[in-house]
């Protein structure tokens, strides 16, 4: 039987450091019986030297507001926009539904992206107006044909993939891209942020779908007798 080797100092030390740990966690309404303890135990502070319990919880307690009060703050700024754009998309909407041609409609378009900061595209493959043309030949070679095939694309570009779509896209910007129409009256619709991080794949698409599916509706009825 070998003798066990003794601690040293600094190692009983810490061994009794544990256990108080640990009794204080088994017990943590240990306090609450000896409430003389929490202002009697000094705690290190870099900043204030040194600081009772109660100190320091009412610090985190304080840190805690803080950081309730600038959530609740984001929060409302988050519902705030999202207002702004509920109302925006909302009014396009109604704009859409009583526009009698394609250039009412992009007039439409183009209100809504200014009212977001964005700039805006519709871009179809038989368009009246040969500047909105869509060369099916130059889509299909780019990625943006493979994109658009989901209900919405969120996200970056590469230069000929937005110079196809928009006359000047913006150099380092982010990107909204959805397919419009059906049959003969397929296209394109894209907004562009000049923020590259303004278009993300996790955000909600439902206002853009919404707007695409109306837009889809109405095509043909806008461009029946500039087409035929």
């Amino acid at each position: 039987m070998t003798d066990s080797v003794p601690l040293s100092e600094e190692e009983q030390v810490q061994r009794e450091r544990a256990a108080v740990a640990a009794y204080l966690q088994y017990d943590p309404e240990f306090f609450h019986h000896y409430p003389q303890l929490l202002e009697t135990v000094r705690v290190p502070h870099q900043a204030r030297g040194t600081v009772s319990l109660v100190d320091i919880q009412m610090d985190r307690l304080r840190q805690r507001v803080t950081d309730l009060e600038e959530e609740i703050t984001g929060l409302m700024n988050q519902a705030r926009r999202n207002e702004t754009i509920f109302r925006c998309f909302g009014e396009a909407q109604m704009r859409l539904y009583e526009a009698e041609n394609i250039t009412q409609a992009r007039r439409t378009l183009q209100t809504l992206a200014e009212s977001l900061s964005l700039s805006v595209t519709l871009r179809l493959f038989t368009d009246p107006c040969q500047r909105h043309q869509l060369s099916r030949s130059e889509y299909q070679a780019t990625r943006v044909s493979q994109l658009s095939q989901q209900s919405a694309y969120l996200g970056r570009l590469q230069r000929a993939e937005a110079e196809l779509l928009f006359d000047q896209p913006p150099q380092l910007g982010s990107f909204a891209v959805l397919p419009v129409g059906e049959g003969q009256y397929q296209g394109i619709l894209a907004f562009a942020s000049a923020d590259g991080g303004h278009f993300q794949p996790e955000m909600d698409t439902l206002f853009l779908s919404q707007l695409a599916a109306l837009l889809t509706a109405q095509l043909p009825q806008w461009l029946a007798d500039d087409i035929a």
